[in-house]
């Protein structure tokens, strides 16, 4: 099939949130992407694919759309230029589901670590902290209210296919969350930048809090927390990328 002049714009909208919202959809761009979505659970609405030469990665990958039935719409490299967010978009791209979202019986009982993220703004480090966090076997993900679109497209390349593998649960009423997360046996732990006490915490269960770029974690949800710490400092850095900082203590969470 081809792209009609009326899907490119519709499939344009995707790229702000209020249409994202809407529709229950957003768009993914490039060829690795695509391979994630449509290997993996991702519901793949449909496949944009640029005229030209097809290498034989995505050659493959058109197969495997076709036996799920997965429409595949042609079109020119000029169109695939003005329906991407980047300067110099791949051949491909293509429409994806949101995941249903989260509830609160959704909510874990019994895995070992959960990451909560708190009114973080910066796409580039959601991303990064949804592809850590699936590096290091995290499930799931809360995303506060007032955080960066889980869907922003910046966030979704930045996230490498990992968003298409863990629970990611968004527009969180953090407070009450966390407080319900306690009750059920876990352990709060709030990275901070002014804390004293290095990360040696030990439990079972456990939810790692990491806060906003600029102000860190709220006030009300640091009064939750078990255990404050700190990544000591030991050169001349004012302070660590919030997506760094995570992965550091992802990282002494799971080795132990």
């Amino acid at each position: 099939m081809t792209l009609s002049k009326q899907k490119l714009q519709s499939l344009r909208s995707l790229r702000q949130k209020k249409y994202r919202d809407q529709s229950g959809h957003y768009l993914i761009e490039g060829l690795r992407l695509c391979e994630e979505a449509v290997y993996g659970p991702a519901t793949v609405l449909e496949i944009i694919v640029a005229d030209g030469p097809e290498t034989p990665r995505l050659q493959k990958l058109l197969q495997r759309a076709g036996r799920r039935a997965i429409p595949i719409l042609r079109t020119t490299q000029a169109n695939m230029d003005r329906l991407c967010d980047t300067d110099t978009p791949q051949a491909v791209a293509a429409r994806v589901a949101q995941a249903r979202p989260c509830q609160g019986d959704d909510l874990p009982a019994n895995e070992r670590l959960i990451l909560a993220v708190d009114q973080l703004q910066d796409p580039g480090n959601l991303g990064t902290l949804l592809r850590t966090a699936d590096w290091f076997g995290v499930n799931t993900v809360l995303i506060s209210r007032n955080s960066v679109d889980l869907y922003n497209p910046k966030v979704v390349r930045a996230s490498m296919g990992a968003i298409f593998h863990l629970t990611c649960c968004t527009e969180v009423e953090m407070r009450p969350t966390l407080a319900q997360l306690r009750e059920r046996g876990y352990r709060l732990l709030a990275a901070m930048t002014d804390a004293a006490a290095p990360l040696v915490y030990e439990a079972e269960k456990t939810v790692l809090l990491v806060g906003n770029e600029a102000n860190g974690i709220s006030a009300d949800l640091v009064e939750l927390a078990d255990h404050c710490f700190t990544i000591p400092r030991l050169g001349g850095g004012e302070s660590l990328n919030a997506a760094i900082a995570a992965g550091i203590a992802l990282y002494e969470l799971t080795k132990r």
